[in-house]
C-alpha cells in the first residue's frame, strides 16, 4: 500500500540555511553602520549608500569565509529531527565561480538529507553562461512538480514561484513580511506540511 508522497522542500541556501548577509554586513565599504535588523530591503545597496557593483563584489569577497562557518543551528536541528519526513533539494542563485564551494558546504552539513542542488547562476560582469536551463527560481521550481514548496527569504523569489503556480513559504528575515516571526515558529509551520 502506497501512502501519501512526501512533500519536497526546496531550500534556498543563502540567508535561509546559513547567515550570509549577517556575515557580510560588516564588510561593506560604507560609512553607514546598519544593524542586520535594519536591512528592510534586499538587495540593500541603496540603504548602504554603495553601488550595485560594490555590493556584489563585497558579497563575493565574503563567500570564502562564509563557507568556513556552519549552518544556522535551528535549521540543523530541524533536519536532524524532521529531515526524514520530507524530500529535499536546494535551489541557489550563487555566482558560477562559487557554486562548487556552496554545494560542498551544503553537502557537508545537510548531505544526509539534501543530495541535489539546482543552481541558477547569479549574473556577474564578464561571465557568460552559455547553457542555462532556468532563468528564475520560480521557473526551476515549476519543473519539480506540484508537491514542491520553495523556502526562500526573498519576496521576489517567492512571488516569482507563485506566478509559476508553485507553493512557497517566506523564511523570516528583516527584509520581508515575516521579519517578526521566530524561526522556530516558521519551522513548526513547516512541520505541518508532512
Amino acid at each position: 500500500m502506497t501512502g501519501k508522497p512526501k512533500t519536497l522542500l526546496v531550500w534556498d541556501i543563502d540567508d535561509v540555511l546559513n547567515r550570509f548577509m549577517f556575515h557580510c554586513l560588516r564588510r561593506f565599504p560604507t560609512d553607514k553602520h546598519l544593524k542586520y535588523e535594519e536591512l528592510t530591503v534586499m538587495p540593500p545597496y541603496g540603504l548602504l549608500g554603495i553601488s550595485k557593483e560594490q555590493y556584489l563584489a563585497t558579497l563575493d569577497s565574503c563567500r570564502p569565509e562564509l563557507y568556513k562557518e556552519g549552518p544556522k543551528p535551528e535549521l540543523l536541528r530541524f533536519f536532524e529531527q524532521h529531515g526524514g519526513d520530507f524530500h529535499h533539494v536546494a535551489l541557489s542563485a550563487a555566482p558560477v565561480r562559487f557554486a562548487p564551494d556552496s554545494a560542498q558546504w551544503l553537502l557537508r552539513y545537510f548531505g544526509l538529507w539534501i543530495q541535489n542542488c539546482i543552481f541558477i547562476p547569479s549574473q556577474r560582469a564578464g561571465v557568460v553562461v552559455r547553457s542555462q536551463r532556468f532563468r528564475s527560481k520560480g521557473e526551476a521550481l515549476s519543473s519539480l512538480g506540484a508537491n514542491a514548496v520553495l523556502i526562500d527569504d526573498s519576496p521576489l523569489n517567492t512571488a516569482d514561484a507563485e506566478k509559476h503556480g508553485c507553493r512557497t513559504m517566506l523564511f523570516p528575515a528583516p527584509w520581508n513580511e515575516n521579519r517578526n516571526m521566530p524561526v522556530e515558529d516558521f519551522l513548526n509551520e513547516l512541520i505541518k506540511l508532512k
